[in-house]
């Protein structure tokens, strides 16, 4: 990322383009098992001076029109999923699709019953009154594990995405700020 990026930070002439470079925080939040994560710090044992130091480094290439947008938690996946039970619906859905294309591409029939499921366990974990972090945990979980494919759950959550209603509130900070950053605040 940051090296197509430099592109745009030639000395001399730069294109008057802004360029958003999207990076994961890669702090994993309180109570995330040490399976899922490995070297990671928790920014429940760090402070904000240290976690603003960290966040400060991931951006420290930003220069001219080029500026680095830091995940609010963890990837771009948790953010995704922790943001709003919207979301979480939808990334669960675009999990599990991704989890049965591992074996074979899910027909139509097939898609309805992983989505059909999903949406099940998303009702029965708002009914247990877990929290949006811990429902995340368990939604992101198959991803840090390798069970399943980030870029076929990308390809899912976009094509999710098309038929979703989503307000600013369903979108992580930190990319509502990156849409700003590169439309100008009409944008949202």
């Amino acid at each position: 990322m940051v090296r197509y990026s430099r592109v745009f930070q030639r000395s001399g002439e730069q294109i008057p383009v802004p360029v958003a470079c999207i990076r994961d925080r890669d702090l994993v939040p309180a109570g995330t098992s040490e399976e899922m994560r490995g070297a990671l710090k928790c920014w429940d044992e760090m402070t904000e001076q240290e976690i603003a130091a960290h966040v400060a480094d991931l951006a420290g290439d930003d220069d001219g029109p080029v500026k680095t947008f830091v995940s609010n938690w963890w990837t771009l996946e948790y953010d995704l999923a922790v943001t709003s039970w919207t979301m979480a619906r939808l990334m669960h859905r675009a999990v599990k699709l991704a989890s049965v294309a591992e074996r074979s591409w899910p027909d139509a029939a097939k898609t309805e019953q992983v989505i059909a499921r999903a949406d099940r366990d998303i009702d029965e974990w708002e009914g247990q009154g877990l929290t949006l972090e811990q429902a995340a945990l368990k939604i992101y979980r198959p991803l840090k594990l390798d069970r399943a494919s980030k870029s076929i759950t990308a390809q899912f959550a976009a094509q999710l995405l098309a038929s979703t209603p989503l307000t600013q509130s369903d979108v992580p900070p930190y990319l509502v700020h990156a849409f700003k950053y590169l439309c100008g605040e009409a944008a949202l």
